[in-house]
Parts: C-alpha cells; sequence; structure tokens
C-alpha cells in the first residue's frame, strides 16, 4: 500500500569500498614503547606525566575524547612529529606509522597530483606500481596526474 500511494523511495545501496593492505611482516614486540614519557607545550603545564605503555603488532588502540584532551599530541608523539620533554620514546627500526587526518586539507599539499604526492612519500616505489595502487581506490588516468585541488 505504502509503494502505491507514493509514500516509499527507492533504496540505494552505498557504495562498498574496499581496503586491501600489503602485509607489513612481523617485528618483535614492542614496536613502539613510552618509557617515563613527560609532554607540554610548556614545562610548566603539562599535558602527560610520567606515561609508560607499549604497542605490539596486535595491539589495537582507540583514542577518545573530548577537543583538546590530546589526542592528536599524543599520535604526534607516536609518530616522532613531537618530543618529548622528559622520558623516551622508542620505536622499532621498520615501525612505520600511516595517519588519516581529519582536516586532510591541512595536511596535503592540493597543489601536487596525487601521484606526485604518493611518489614523494613512498620514493622506492616504481611510478607502475604507484599508479596500480592509486587505481585501487578509484582515481585513475589523468586524474592521477592532476592538481589534487582540481579534484572533486
Amino acid at each position: 500500500k505504502m509503494e502505491r500511494g507514493g509514500l516509499t523511495e527507492k533504496v540505494v545501496r552505498d557504495k562498498v569500498l574496499v581496503f586491501r593492505f600489503t602485509d607489513v611482516g612481523k617485528l618483535p614486540p614492542p614496536v613502539l614503547q613510552f618509557v617515563e614519557v613527560d609532554f607540554g607545550y610548556t614545562p610548566e603545564n603539562l599535558i602527560y606525566k610520567n606515561i609508560d605503555f607499549g604497542v605490539d603488532l596486535d595491539s589495537r588502540i582507540a583514542l577518545v575524547g573530548p577537543n583538546g584532551a590530546g589526542k592528536s599530541t599524543l599520535l604526534k608523539l607516536m609518530t616522532g612529529e613531537l618530543t618529548p620533554l622528559d622520558g623516551m620514546v622508542k620505536r622499532h627500526n621498520h615501525l612505520r606509522i600511516a595517519q588519516f587526518h581529519q582536516h586532510l586539507a591541512d595536511k596535503l599539499d592540493l597543489s601536487v597530483s596525487a601521484l606526485q604526492y604518493m611518489m614523494n612519500e613512498y620514493p622506492g616505489i616504481e611510478e607502475e606500481k604507484m599508479r596500480a595502487a592509486i587505481g585501487k581506490f578509484g582515481l585513475t588516468g589523468k586524474g592521477q596526474i592532476m592538481p589534487m585541488q582540481n579534484l572533486s
């Protein structure tokens, strides 16, 4: 009755995206370790004091909290973008950390193409292989060499 009365809309299925990540191999634990870490943007106003924890390959972490709680600061300490005031952050030599930023446009140089950006980030990968990898995300042909600011 609802369909005949025009009270329903056609169901539109969301596009399903599949992400495939290459096997990263094994690294002995801990791959990332915080040892008695103190951090603050000024020594008088510490955000973190005496933090101790380790991350192994099978660790899964969720950082949850209100704005300004220090989630991004903790990630920056993990990646080495920030340095502790005291203590140490130990990273396995072969550890590579990737992040997806909520303010992506602030992090990307939108004047370069996706291909050029990725070639700069991963200089050891051949262009043909990089093009294939980018293509798996639906960006093909001329779209790969167009400045990202021109992509929709």
